[in-house]
């Protein structure tokens, strides 16, 4: 990544129904390959929740990984919030 472009952060909730961890692992893998830094985690309710760094380009690939579920379960909708960068490295699936 070029050290000129800004980096932004989003806060996603993705809702939907999830199939174990494979759903987790996908959008992890999908970070990486993307170029994304953050974290996924459970929420209470069935829902997931997501922190993501990058660029614009790279945070509007990623959108489309939480969208895709195929194979992991159905995503009914996806929340996103823009939030102060923390400056994350790598991307982590959170207990």
């Amino acid at each position: 990544m070029n050290e000129d472009t800004p980096r932004q952060a989003v806060h996603f909730i993705v809702r939907g129904r999830f199939q174990g961890v494979g759903y987790r692992m996908h959008v992890r893998a999908g970070a990486l390959s993307s170029g994304i830094a953050g974290w996924i985690r459970n929420l209470p309710a069935g829902a997931m929740e997501v922190r993501a760094e990058g660029t614009a380009a790279q945070l509007e690939r990623f959108r489309t990984v939480l969208d895709d579920a195929t194979g992991y379960g159905r995503v009914a909708a996806v929340e996103a919030m823009p939030v102060a960068c923390e400056g994350l490295a790598g991307f982590e699936i959170r207990p």
